[in-house]
């Protein structure tokens, strides 16, 4: 029971820093009553712990994760992911002793799907990169659904692809999109992996990497990747209806490699009468915010030595520490005044911040 409570609470405050955090934040699904029982969901992962956020914030329960097992090395570390449903998963590079670790893990992601009370959540790809790209599938995502077949053959286990889109992954302000797709069966390629293993582990992959492609922006492999994510960064659509932006950005991609003529970019933003009749309230906000969002901003370029985890640090510091500078703030402020306007200006802070983003960080956000 605490340990549902603590969950509620802390996924509803997370849920409202991603509200101040992206521009817009949306999901379509192709039918979530069909994300029942035995699930697991396959997820892009190009943005480290921020795509983790996206699946929880888009789905009613709560996944376990497949995680890089070096974020549990610390006592405290491997307490709080564990939590969280994380389960750690080890890869050569750190050790083969640690490897053999793996056989208890995935025993436990057996279970957990057999059961089908939680999805599991496992990023086919393997590891994370920044490129609007689909990498190659690794087979721990198919060697986990035959093995929950081999346990129990009855159980009726699907896949779920998921398309996280970021319009730029580590910038504040910027939109994300998760679009997931129609679950299928895993029980078909099952025949073919009784045969031959790795058949069935090439067949079920070819088959999720089928169904990802159509979710996320996808510059195909073996073509010239900078000039073409750079051409499409600089045509992108963005307007306040994200699932209309990506499928014209989606078109977007093939017409660049086509070398056709690119449509015209639409983008949104606040009126620029509104930013003028709230000016005073801006650059209020504006000084609000800049200390501690320079000292944020240092502090994840400092501790981030891969930048995809940028922006999950960000968040994180954003809504756990920002309330440090804001409460100096309003110290100061009531000393200078009076300790009703520094408690009125503390307690003020979330709307004033809801209403100065949304006037003066509205623009559209790409890289």
């Amino acid at each position: 029971m605490v340990k549902k409570i603590f969950m509620f609470f802390l996924t509803e405050y997370v849920r409202l820093g991603l509200k101040f955090f992206y521009r817009r934040f949306e999901s379509v699904h192709a039918d979530p009553s069909v994300n029942k029982g035995s699930i697991i969901f396959a997820p892009t992962h190009q943005n480290a712990f921020m795509d983790a956020l996206a699946i929880v914030m888009t789905q009613p329960r709560p996944s376990y994760f497949l995680t890089q097992a070096k974020v549990f090395q610390s006592k405290l570390g491997a307490a709080f992911f564990g939590y969280i449903f994380m389960l750690p998963i080890y890869r050569e590079r750190d050790g083969l002793h640690t490897v053999k670790r793996n056989a208890k893990i995935f025993e436990k992601c057996v279970d957990v799907l057999i059961e089908g009370k939680q999805p599991l959540t496992i990023f086919p790809e393997g590891n994370h990169n920044l490129r609007r790209a689909i990498r190659p599938l690794q087979k721990g995502i198919a060697r986990i659904a035959f093995a929950v077949l081999d346990k129990d053959p009855n159980t009726d286990l699907k896949i779920t692809p998921v398309g996280i889109n970021y319009s730029a992954h580590k910038k504040f302000r910027s939109d994300l999109f998760v679009k997931y797709g129609e679950p299928f069966e895993v029980k078909p390629f099952y025949q073919s992996y009784l045969k031959n293993k790795n058949q069935g582990y090439v067949e079920l992959l070819a088959e999720l990497d089928k169904r990802m492609r159509p979710l996320t922006i996808d510059i195909p492999r073996g073509l010239a990747y900078r000039p073409i994510a750079k051409k499409w960064a600089d045509n992108a659509n963005g307007t306040f209806q994200l699932e209309e932006s990506f499928e014209a950005n989606q078109k977007l991609v093939q017409t660049i490699i086509d070398e056709k003529p690119l449509p015209e970019k639409k983008v949104s933003d606040t009126p620029i009468t509104l930013k003028v009749l709230f000016a005073p309230l801006g650059l209020i906000m504006f000084i609000s915010n800049f200390i501690s969002f320079k000292v944020i901003r240092t502090i994840t370029t400092n501790l981030a030595a891969d930048p995809a985890f940028e922006s999950s640090l960000d968040l994180v510091f954003g809504i756990f520490i920002s309330w440090l500078f804001y409460g100096l703030q309003a110290i100061l402020l009531g000393a200078l005044t009076s300790f009703d306007i520094g408690l009125f200006y503390f307690l003020s802070i979330p709307i004033l911040n809801f209403i100065y983003f949304k006037i003066y960080k509205n623009s559209y956000v790409v890289e």
